[in-house]
């Protein structure tokens, strides 16, 4: 369940706590619901409960507004700061780089090919680079080629496909 969906959830709640007064003790039953035989169980929610929620309504929002500018900060400076030495640690925060950078949910023309050209351009800039001597650019392009094909392998198996290289069919049949 999201953030929000708890928030749109526990709203009723919240709004029903509103209109009991302070005074009101917790303990108070506003809603007594089960079977109608005695030996069931019974369950009862006071106005405690409905506090309770109204207080955890609250805090989620508080959640939702807050952190999300600092979380969303942080996530981009992670993801927009190229890992070079450790290429296990490199591949997954390339992956979200690309996702968030080259992203475009319009773009439903993405082709095999066009991953394979992907994949080949990326690995030949690594190949470049090794070849003038800047290893750190070659381990940038290593790290960005995998990152790459895991993207592929996240739109092959639904998992993610919000990196879509290639053109638009439309544009593709214009061409």
């Amino acid at each position: 369940m999201t953030l929000t969906r708890a928030i749109d959830a526990l709203e009723p709640f919240a709004r029903e706590a509103s209109v009991w007064l302070e005074t009101t003790p917790d303990a108070s039953p506003v809603l007594t619901m089960g079977p109608a035989d005695a030996d069931a169980t019974v369950s009862e929610f006071t106005v405690g409960d409905l506090r309770k929620a109204a207080e955890v309504h609250t805090e989620l929002q508080s959640l939702l507004a807050q952190p999300q500018g600092e979380v969303e900060r942080v996530r981009q400076q992670i993801i927009n700061t190229p890992e070079t030495a450790d290429f296990m640690a490199g591949v997954p925060i390339e992956a979200a780089h690309q996702r968030d950078r080259w992203g475009a949910n319009h773009d439903a023309g993405k082709t095999p090919e066009d991953w394979f050209w992907l994949i080949g351009y990326l690995a030949q800039k690594a190949l470049r680079a090794q070849n003038a001597g800047d290893i750190v650019k070659a381990c940038h392009h290593t790290i960005s080629t995998a990152a790459a094909l895991a993207n592929w392998h996240a739109a092959l198996t639904g998992a993610d496909n919000r990196m879509r290289p290639g053109i638009n069919p439309h544009e593709r049949s214009a061409a």
